[in-house]
């Protein structure tokens, strides 16, 4: 490299450098910081135990959209963006596991409701997460979107049968775009659409002919 190139290069850094200075420090100064969130509100209804026997809830499989802690927003027709700043306590198919345990106990249906057992289990539920997005391409009207896919295995004659398959879509509009006004309507839309799933979990348990006895 030639003297001259040099000292223009080296030129180009202090300009830089003294262009940066200003932002740079405000920036070490206040960095940003993560803001975490938890589903919060909702509970299921109580109901009369059952003797559906014991249920395990696998992991909810997510599309790669949701397999992360940030928001997801839709920012246009093909367009989507995440939230470094703002994001989950634990991935959304996480929470909503958890989530779904509890509203699965509340139904009554099941003997048990479990994670993971080394006990005879008598049905696998299956969860597919396929959206947990804000749509905020209409600034004034935000609104959050779950969608998911679940199916209810039969496992007591030995190899599983697909004792129920279905999808459900919700959404739920926020209050604005500020995070914990979409958190709310998170945990509105995540609320209802358990309700729909629980019920017809429990149902199809309930409803499925009796098992012949353990071999």
């Amino acid at each position: 490299m030639s003297r001259r190139s040099c000292a223009r290069l080296l030129l180009g850094v202090a300009l830089a450098a003294a262009l940066c200075a200003p932002g740079c420090a405000a920036f070490r100064r206040n960095p940003p910081e993560k803001q975490r969130f938890m589903l919060v509100g909702g509970s299921p209804e109580p109901a009369p135990r059952g003797a559906a026997g014991i249920v395990r809830v696998d992991l909810v499989r997510g599309s790669p959209l949701v397999a992360n802690r940030g928001f997801v927003y839709r920012v246009g027709t093909e367009q989507m963006s995440t939230d470094f700043y703002h994001e989950f306590v634990a991935p959304p198919g996480v929470l909503l596991r958890e989530r779904l345990i509890d509203w699965l106990r509340a139904t009554g249906a099941f003997t048990a409701v479990v994670r993971g057992s080394k006990a005879q289990i008598d049905w696998i539920l299956e969860t597919d997460l396929d959206r947990f997005h804000a749509d905020v391409r209409d600034r004034a009207a935000p609104e959050v979107k779950v969608e998911v896919e679940v199916r209810l295995l039969d496992t007591r004659e030995g190899a599983p049968t697909l004792a129920m398959e279905r999808r459900y879509e919700t959404s739920a509009q926020a209050a604005g775009i500020a995070a914990p006004e979409l958190v709310d309507a998170w945990s509105r839309a995540t609320s209802e659409l358990l309700d729909r799933v629980a019920a017809d979990v429990a149902a199809a348990a309930r409803g499925a002919a009796p098992s012949a006895a353990r071999r």
